[in-house]
């Protein structure tokens, strides 16, 4: 799946996933109240793997950078709201899945799609000392 029917998917997911009663979910009600676009957060959540990683580390790591890349000042309850909300969001759109480990309780995350993720940049400086 291409990255940008990728990003529809989680877009539309953000929007409309489902809640009880009519009920919006935290990330839903923050989003709508700091204008922050779905789409944006989309291309955030699916600019890295989370693949193999333990599902409770990527629910605050989610959450930790979308605030930074949307100017959100979270408390840690807050953390953990969007980034559940988000982790779900990407199991409801079926980019990834939850797997249980071996471990009691711990779950991992899994991709369900083969993402192509874009190569992080290099943002070293290289010096060439001559001699």
């Amino acid at each position: 799946m291409d990255q940008e029917t990728c990003v529809t998917k989680v877009s539309e997911t953000i929007t409309n996933f489902p809640g009880h009663a009519r009920r919006r979910w935290f990330g839903q009600k923050l989003f709508a109240e700091k204008g922050i676009d779905p789409n944006t957060v989309a291309r955030i959540l699916l600019s890295e793997s989370y693949e193999g990683r333990l599902a409770t580390e990527v629910c605050f790591g989610v959450a930790e950078s979308v605030a930074a890349k949307t100017g959100l000042k979270l408390s840690w309850k807050e953390s953990w709201d969007l980034g559940r909300f988000l982790l779900s969001c990407l199991t409801h759109a079926d980019i990834y899945r939850l797997d249980r480990g071996e471990e009691k309780g711990a779950y991992y995350v899994a991709s369900t799609q083969l993402i192509t993720h874009k190569p992080k940049e290099n943002t070293t400086t290289q010096i060439q000392i001559c001699t």
